[in-house]
């Protein structure tokens, strides 16, 4: 299900022209964004109900030949 909807987000993304994708991904999501061709930018920590919860923003740059010209 989450490739599905990663698929549909890139297709809808790359038709608006976006050059690329980022998202804050939790440490149990990390290996199937690197699957998809995601890399790690920076790690963060976030506070949450009083609990610091740490995450990594990962950026997936979208192909030129994908985004309509």
């Amino acid at each position: 299900v989450g490739s599905m909807l990663l698929d549909a987000l890139e297709k809808l993304a790359a038709a608006r022209g976006a050059g690329k994708l980022t998202a804050d991904v939790s440490d149990s999501a990390l290996a199937f964004f690197r699957r998809r061709g995601f890399v790690p930018q920076q790690r963060n920590s976030v506070p949450v109900a009083g609990e610091w919860l740490a995450n990594t923003t990962m950026q997936k740059q979208l192909a030129a030949k994908e985004r309509p010209q």
